[in-house]
């Protein structure tokens, strides 16, 4: 069964450790409480007949570089964004979900291409390559598998789909062994919330295991054709088996808000904290978008760079008028009004190059606020709360 492996007792503080049961009597002060999240959990397990899970793992430096990055990924981030922002909810929730293996035949017709060189005359005497591709349809039988957790609650769909995506040949098995456990050795935090399944197992035939398995057998043709061109693949009868029973599980998945001023996102992480999935658009400070973009309109308003070239070809033939023609008097003429020209575009160069000192300095201010903050190891407000 499922375990809690820390509880602090509400009365005296003193660390209760490896519950088993819902119910429990701290042994120092004799207090007595109902941890409702190990509670509901458990119920799920044997309603369910749930064998394995995905554990929760300590990774809240994780958590919070992601919310870190996140927050700083404009670089019209508000300055203050680091030292304003904090986490206002974090749920640790276990979602139910459905591990499947299936494997199949299926026949197949496909066209593959032969590339043919053929070496032509040119009408200089030259010879060119030209490569033709001529085309035959083949016809075989494939074998493929395909593995997927799907979410047992409807709800979480996004969210598990984007965690465990199909997984497909020796993939799938080092994935099942590496990271799904018993679930006697499943461990949960104390404020677990534990989300029920909302459809049954009979409803991912055709929602996940006809495509899954589609993509597995067009995989399969294309190994087997190798390196060469193909096109219109099509599957002709196929036999789609179910390797063993559709496991039930528990998923660990972490729900974090954290705020800035009005404004509040979300994210939700794998237990281990290394898939994350981000909702809402990083914060903005308007006034600096503004002045951004004031910047980026001045400085593309501004023509220094274009006369540079246009005088050098000018240049260029006056000096070979005068020459090669011996006319001193275009020289005389034309020369000044080169230099004027030049004279009149150096203060517009030299304000193109202010402005994009200032639009470099402006696109740096967000990074440099967010280096200090992690090279000092400052922290968001209430980061104890990602702590399991």
């Amino acid at each position: 069964m499922p375990v809690v492996k820390s509880f602090n007792c509400p009365s005296c503080g003193a660390p209760i450790k490896d519950i088993k049961n819902p119910k429990v009597t701290c042994e120092y002060c004799g207090s007595t409480y109902c941890i409702e999240g190990l509670d509901s959990c458990l119920n799920v397990v044997k309603k369910e007949n749930i064998k394995s899970g995905i554990n929760f793992e300590p990774c809240a430096d994780t958590l919070h570089k992601s919310i870190v990055d996140f927050l700083t990924s404009d670089v019209c981030a508000p300055l203050d964004i680091l030292d304003s922002a904090y986490i206002s909810l974090k749920e640790n929730l276990c979602v139910p979900a459905y591990y499947y293996h299936y494997n199949g035949t299926s026949d197949y017709l496909c066209d593959v291409g032969n590339e043919n060189i053929k070496h032509l005359s040119g009408g200089n005497g030259e010879i060119k390559k030209v490569s033709e591709i001529s085309w035959s349809t083949i016809s075989g039988n494939i074998r493929a598998e395909a593995q997927r957790i799907v979410s047992g609650n409807s709800d979480y769909d996004s969210i598990i789909n984007e965690f465990y995506k199909p997984y497909q040949e020796d993939d799938n098995i080092a994935y099942k062994e590496n990271k799904l456990v018993d679930i006697e050795s499943f461990s949960i935090p104390s404020n677990i919330k534990s989300v029920p399944f909302s459809r049954p197992a009979s409803d991912l035939l055709d929602a996940y295991v006809r495509p899954d398995m589609n993509d597995a057998f067009k995989k399969s043709v294309l190994r087997q054709i190798g390196n060469r061109a193909s096109r219109n693949i099509s599957f002709g009868s196929s036999n789609i088996e179910k390797d063993g029973a559709i496991d039930r599980l528990l998923i660990s998945i972490y729900h974090i808000t954290f705020t800035y001023g009005e404004n509040t996102f979300s994210l939700y992480a794998s237990g281990d904290g290394k898939k994350i999935k981000l909702e809402g658009i990083p914060p903005i400070d308007d006034n600096r978008k503004k002045e951004l973009e004031t910047l980026n309109q001045e400085y593309e308003s501004i023509d220094g760079s274009v006369s540079f070239f246009t005088l050098g070809v000018i240049a260029l033939i006056v000096i070979m008028l005068i020459l090669f023609c011996a006319v001193n008097f275009v020289g005389l003429v034309i020369i000044p009004l080169i230099i004027l020209c030049i004279y009149k575009s150096i203060p517009a160069r030299k304000k193109r190059t202010e402005l994009k000192e200032k639009i470099d300095q402006f696109n740096k201010q967000i990074e440099l606020i967010k280096n200090d903050f992690i090279t000092n190891n400052k922290k968001i407000k209430n980061y104890k709360d990602l702590e399991i």
